[in-house]
């Protein structure tokens, strides 16, 4: 399943991410990253943004196992509906800026303590 490229979530989308999916995210750079999505949000101005934990780095790049935040829904494709994934915590700073949550896959919980950067401490 391929997503609208004008960011609007289409409904299987949703459903998917519920259920818990596997995707194949292409970055910048062209590489093909395998991700587990774990929540789709409405973050701040109104767009919608994938937090999936990487499992994979794709063909010549180390597996580097890390979260991250997509924002650009056209360069994913849901690749299977997996369901049975591990139990995870996104971490705060992919959550902060959420307005409102779409989907959450299974065995997914939120972080809510309030991410601190290095700016805040200067406060």
């Amino acid at each position: 399943m391929k997503v609208n490229p004008s960011n609007q979530v289409d409904p299987q989308l949703i459903d998917a991410v519920n259920a818990g999916c596997i995707v194949v995210f292409s970055d910048e750079w062209g590489n093909d990253r395998t991700l587990e999505a774990r929540a789709l949000a409405v973050v701040s101005g109104g767009t919608a943004a994938l937090v999936g934990y990487q499992l994979d780095g794709g063909v010549g790049i180390a597996p580097e196992q890390l979260w991250k935040r997509i924002d650009a829904l056209s360069r994913f494709t849901v690749m299977e509906v997996a369901g049975d994934l591990p139990a995870r915590s996104i971490p705060s700073q992919y959550v902060e800026n959420v307005g409102r949550l779409l989907a959450l896959a299974p065995n997914t919980t939120w972080d809510q303590t309030r991410h601190i950067t290095s700016s805040d401490d200067d406060a």
